[in-house]
């Protein structure tokens, strides 16, 4: 069957636990999606990426803007696949993929803000340099945390030889 349960969707299927047919059994789930942790970082990064989403259907919706759905979409797709790394435990190359995609919007977003003035702009491009900052230092903080574990294993295995 399909259980909804915090924030994610599990397909369940039921394993007995003995041959007697009783009905008892263990719950177990599978899918590309099990064992997600939803931190505080994946929800800043799906929340900004929802708001890209919005972003984009409302500029197309005020002004057709085409260009403005695909370039929203893209971004909003990188920080929604950075968000779920993240969640599957694998934060260096979420972050570094949430870091990346808002960087790369905040840089656009800075020329498109000089050209136009618009205070939209403007927002979008500062609030993706606070979210570039957040993500490059939680990227900095796990690669250091990673080498330190690969550097604790190194010695470890000299210690024993």
């Amino acid at each position: 069957g399909l259980v909804v349960g915090p924030g994610t969707f599990r397909s369940l299927s039921m394993s007995s636990d003995s041959d007697s047919g009783s009905g008892s059994g263990t719950v177990r789930a599978h899918g590309p999606f099990d064992n997600l942790n939803f931190t505080g970082a994946t929800h800043v990064n799906l929340a900004y990426g929802a708001l890209l989403y919005l972003g984009g259907a409302y500029a197309y919706q005020r002004a057709k803007s085409r260009a403005s759905v695909m370039a929203s979409s893209a971004f909003a797709t990188g920080l929604v696949v950075g968000s779920l790394l993240i969640a599957q435990q694998n934060h260096v190359t979420g972050h570094g993929l949430c870091a990346g995609t808002a960087g790369t919007l905040a840089s656009l977003m800075t020329v498109r803000t000089v050209t136009t003035k618009s205070p939209i702009v403007l927002t979008v491009g500062a609030t993706a340099w606070a979210l570039t900052a957040y993500n490059y230092n939680k990227y900095v903080s796990w690669a250091d945390y990673r080498m330190g574990a690969e550097d604790e294993r190194e010695k470890a295995y000299v210690t024993k030889q």
